[in-house]
């Protein structure tokens, strides 16, 4: 699951820097060969997982409708969900929404504003290193 999930990330990341966007194909790509993954490896972990990433869209929706998050973000999110264990994605969000802050934080002082808008799959995909780093440290 770790190199699909660095895949969709660094692609999410990149999608959203260049174009301001991330596409469905590319999400609907990492989800449908996670599951795949997932089924050949685990089979029963397929309706938790799904769960999860459903609970992780629904949470966030609100963030969508009041506009703090793009379509694309949420559904991204929802995929690492998906992608992650459990153990893993409480961190991993927090650490997205830290970095996010963090990110934009000096253009909000530079403008004199709280409306900047930060390419969201940059902090998630490193918010994934970061957890993935911190679980790897964990076992070694």
């Amino acid at each position: 699951m770790i190199p699909i999930l660095l895949i969709l990330t660094t692609g999410a990341a990149v999608s959203d820097c260049l174009m301001s966007r991330i596409t469905n194909a590319w999400l609907c790509a990492g989800l449908l060969t996670g599951a795949g993954l997932l089924i050949l490896e685990a089979p029963g972990e397929l309706p938790g997982r799904l769960l999860t990433a459903l609970l992780v869209l629904v949470l966030l929706l609100p963030a969508y409708l009041i506009g703090s998050l793009g379509a694309g973000d949420v559904k991204l999110l929802a995929a690492v969900a998906f992608l992650l264990n459990r153990r893993q994605l409480i961190p991993c969000v927090l650490i997205s929404f830290a970095l996010g802050a963090l990110l934009g934080l000096p253009a909000c002082i530079r403008d004199r504003t709280l409306k900047r808008s930060v390419h969201f799959a940059l902090p998630v995909f490193l918010s994934v290193l970061l957890t993935l780093a911190g679980s790897a440290m964990e076992i070694g």
